[in-house]
């Protein structure tokens, strides 16, 4: 979808209902984010892709080519069969990093390491012990959308209504994943105002 369709298109894209409330981590069947793209891409009549398929260390360790259902399909197979991990039991304290650089840059990208912890959390809550070096500055409009706020549902209705934005993006699934627990962020590189803004 990001090549072939306008900001304003991948912005509903991103926005509820159509991005799922929950996070989408193994949801392959019937996701409404991925029904759309492919509805999008037939509109415009995209008939052949190419992707790769990465491990944990961002090498390649297969391509799909073709259709683009069944191209993609072909590389989800992949990607469970390589990366997926079954999960006996959920947890009330849950250790979750994004990995190495690039990926806990900053608070922005690791929050991608809590949409995976969410999933093992206990229904009455738990504990989430962010590892994350982030270095880099948090994104101003981030900061301003979690400051702002006076608790994780308002952030999440803010969502609800606006739709996708820079800041309301993360703002929304750090918020999600507040509503489950209490998250711990242990962090060299993090300013302490910036992980005072929301943890």
């Amino acid at each position: 979808m990001p090549g072939v369709v306008s900001l304003d298109t991948l912005k509903i894209h991103h926005s509820l209902p159509i991005h799922p409330y929950d996070p989408a981590i193994n949801y392959f069947e019937d996701n409404p984010f991925h029904l759309v793209a492919l509805e999008a891409a037939r509109m415009v009549k995209v008939r052949f892709i190419l992707n790769v398929v990465q491990d944990i260390h961002k090498q390649i360790m297969g391509a799909v080519a073709g259709d683009l259902k069944q191209a993609h399909l072909d590389g989800v197979e992949i990607c469970r069969r390589e990366n997926q991990v079954d999960v006996h039991g959920l947890a009330d304290l849950i250790i979750a990093s994004p990995g190495e650089t690039p990926r806990d840059i900053d608070l922005w990208q690791s929050q991608k390491a809590l949409s995976v912890a969410e999933l093992t959390c206990r229904p009455d809550g738990c504990t989430f012990f962010l590892v994350a070096e982030a270095k880099n500055v948090i994104p101003q409009l981030f900061i301003d959308r979690m400051a702002q706020a006076t608790s994780p549902e308002e952030v999440i209705e803010c969502f609800r209504k606006e739709g996708f934005g820079i800041g309301s993006n993360k703002a929304f699934m750090y918020a999600r994943c507040l509503l489950k627990g209490r998250i711990i962020l242990v962090s060299e590189g993090l300013t302490k105002r910036g992980a005072n803004v929301f943890l």
